[in-house]
């Protein structure tokens, strides 16, 4: 130290250079002194010493609070030119990179780059490689682009290596190269850079120029998420969700997504929304959701948008608003965000949060479409086959099906099948649609294996074969298919295409019943009435054909005027009830009524009100008043009728009701009959049709016999 003092006292501005980065970095015995090393700076600069201009003209420009230097760019701007004319490589990268951060297109720019880089500058050559591929400053050329990036590579600039990789992954001024592309992310990530890291994973996770392995995408996720990259942190979330290269764990993924959305990562926020709308690894929160959508939202990611939209539209999470929804929509589809055009189009064919426009929704879903959005292009593809907000074009909608269904759309794979079977729009060809069927049913689509199966059962444009169908109709259904079960049951019930069993019939109808299915509904109908698979209740019956017919099913309706027209006295009678009990028509009950026979009726009731899921009391009651205010006389029975359903307890009955009841309970049991016992059984209309009251017991034991 006391030669370089010796030295500056001489007048040697590299001894004053010396002196000053001593005190900055408290080396050479001294003290660390800011102030102090920018006086040495400021004499050495004085002096004439080039590191000297450089290292004062880096504080001036920045500004020195603690050291009382205030901010000087002008100043700043004067010493790193000088320096930077006088031949230090290191003042012309410098100016360069203020001339930049001045003015990004300033040509001056690549003047300094240019110096520096032919001098050796790595980094120098990486902002040029910027600067031709950007065109800042000088003409766009994706070729000197490459050429600076792989200079600058070659000499360790791990910039230059990712953006050398995304050049060959992408072809972009290079001959396109994956392999090419991995090697430089290998590099640049070996030398720790993250973003290598995180293209490096992305290239394994999708086997793009490398072996795919889900697991060395997760190493490299990790290394790079442990380093603080969000982008990692998201990448390594997914593969947790959905145990991709790492056992699944939904909990740690959203440790790392709620990690990466506190760090400001919207996309993470997003995915962070979408495990508390789901409840996955979390509790469930629409809230919270929200909560997080919004944020990512006001941060400007469309994804969120649209997800926010949604919340409003169905008031998840949130008070429910249309007019909300539809602001969301709008803001992500003018981002470019396709879910949300779709939606928005949807909202203005259906007039939904903003006024009815055929002619904006198809504008939106045309857009989405030509975005490749699938979604769209189906529900466009529907819109002109049936003339809805635009004019018919069968041609147009099979057009729209196809580009789908070649994206991998299973439901315009399907729609495009059923146009080639029908032949509207495209010749008609079984075969072809069989084929569009049969891609559509290997990618999961239930209502083509139905369609599939349809066509097997019925030979168009396959051989015809009632097993293969049988087999379609049966993986659909287990994938939760209505109609599919439907088909299988009548299948199993009718021994088409597999071995007659009413039973598991009875079965997959009821699934498909429970599903909503309205011809599975009557076909259970059917079924309690003819007793297939399952016992004969005419009661049953009507209450499913009932509830068939009200969902719209036409054999259900015709079965059900069949009954009436025909006057058939059970069927009218339970019918007369079914209307008092589902929906209390007591027109439609009146009417039924008059043309059946009154007592029959009056004699039934009191039965179905044990029989299991049987008519609610007062309903049978109410039919009993009805029943006698149109025909019949017994006003008092029917009154004591109504009242003993009332009653907790039963009264008391006589000496000998009790002998008959005890003797028609142990029939009930299965005890052997007596001669006796037919003349003791007659007795049992009588007695339940006197007018006085009868145990409750009664009714159950007769109907068990």
């Amino acid at each position: 130290m006391a030669e370089l003092r010796a030295a500056a006292a001489l007048g040697h501005g590299r001894a004053m250079h010396e002196i000053a980065v001593a005190y900055q970095f408290g080396q050479h015995g001294v003290v660390k002194n800011i102030a102090e090393a920018l006086e040495w700076y400021k004499r050495a600069a004085a002096a004439g010493n080039l590191d000297g201009m450089h290292f004062l003209a880096v504080h001036l420009y920045r500004g020195v609070p603690e050291a009382g230097v205030a901010v000087d760019r002008d100043e700043a701007m004067r010493l790193m030119r000088k320096a930077a004319e006088g031949g230090l490589v290191g003042a012309m990268f410098g100016l360069g990179v203020w001339l930049r951060e001045a003015n990004e297109n300033d040509p001056e720019q690549i003047v300094w780059f240019t110096r520096a880089a032919e001098d050796g500058n790595k980094d120098a050559m990486f902002a040029l490689g910027a600067c031709y591929a950007n065109g800042d400053g000088v003409g766009k050329n994706a070729e000197t682009a490459v050429m600076w990036y792989t200079e600058a590579a070659e000499l360790g600039n791990k910039d230059a290596m990712v953006n050398l990789g995304w050049r060959y992954a992408n072809g972009d001024g290079v001959e396109q190269s994956a392999e090419t592309a991995v090697k430089w992310y290998t590099k640049a990530a070996e030398l720790g850079n993250k973003d290598a890291m995180v293209n490096l994973g992305v290239r394994f996770d999708n086997g793009d120029g490398v072996e795919q392995s889900a697991e060395t995408a997760v190493k490299w996720y990790t290394k790079a998420a442990e380093l603080c990259n969000t982008t990692a942190m998201v990448n390594l979330g997914l593969c947790l969700e959905n145990g991709r290269g790492v056992e699944k764990s939904a909990e740690t993924a959203v440790k790392w997504y709620k990690k990466a959305a506190e760090l400001g990562d919207a996309t993470a926020m997003v995915n962070l929304g979408l495990c508390f709308d789901n409840g996955d690894g979390v509790e469930k929160s629409a809230e919270t959701a929200v909560g997080w959508y919004t944020k990512a939202a006001e941060l400007g990611n469309a994804n969120a948008m649209s997800n926010l939209g949604v919340c409003f539209e169905s008031g998840n999470g949130v008070e429910k608003s249309v007019e909300t929804a539809v602001k969301w929509f709008t803001k992500a589809a003018e981002l470019g965000n396709t879910i949300a055009m779709v939606n928005l189009g949807v909202s203005f064919a259906n007039g939904k949060g903003v006024e009815m426009s055929d002619e904006t929704a198809v504008k939106w879903l045309t857009k989405a479409a030509e975005l490749d959005n699938t979604d769209a292009m189906v529900n466009l593809g529907w819109r002109y086959a049936n003339g809805d907000g635009v004019e018919k074009s069968a041609e147009t909608a099979v057009t729209w099906y196809a580009k789908a269904a070649e994206l991998g759309n299973t439901d315009a794979m399907v729609n495009l099948g059923w146009h080639y079977a029908n032949g509207d729009g495209v010749e008609k060809s079984a075969e072809t649609a069989v084929k569009r069927y049969t891609k559509a049913a290997e990618l999961g689509a239930t209502s083509a294996m139905v369609s599939l199966g349809v066509c097997y059962a019925n030979g168009d444009g396959v051989e015809k074969s009632a097993e293969t169908a049988v087999k379609w109709y049966k993986k659909a259904a287990e994938l939760g298919d209505a109609t599919a079960m439907n088909n299988l049951g009548e299948c199993l019930e009718n021994g088409r295409g597999v071995e007659k069993n009413a039973e598991t019939a009875v079965k997959w109808y009821t699934k498909a019943a429970e599903l909503g299915s309205a011809h599975s509904i009557f076909c259970v109908a059917v079924c309690h009435a003819n007793g297939v698979g399952l016992q004969q209740c005419i009661r049953r019956a009507i209450d499913f054909a009932l509830r068939a017919a009200a969902l719209e099913d036409d054999d259900a309706k015709q079965w059900c005027e069949a009954g009436v027209r025909e006057k058939d006295q059970p069927f009218l009678s339970h019918l007369a009830l079914g209307f008092m009990s589902r929906d209390h028509d007591v027109a439609a009950a009146r009417n039924l009524i008059e043309a059946a026979d009154a007592t029959e009726l009056w004699r039934r009731a009191p039965l179905l009100a044990f029989d299991g899921d049987s008519f609610p009391p007062d309903c049978i009651a109410d039919t009993l008043r009805l029943c006698v205010e149109v025909k019949d006389g017994r006003w008092l029975a029917s009154q004591q009728f109504a009242a003993r359903l009332q009653q907790p307890r039963p009264p008391p009955c006589s000496g000998e009701e009790r002998q008959w009841f005890e003797r028609v309970a142990e029939l009930a049991g299965g005890a052997a009959a007596r001669d006796e016992d037919a003349a003791m059984l007659e007795k049992a209309e009588p007695l339940l049709a006197r007018d006085r009251e009868v145990p409750l017991e009664l009714y159950e034991a007769v109907k068990r016999v």
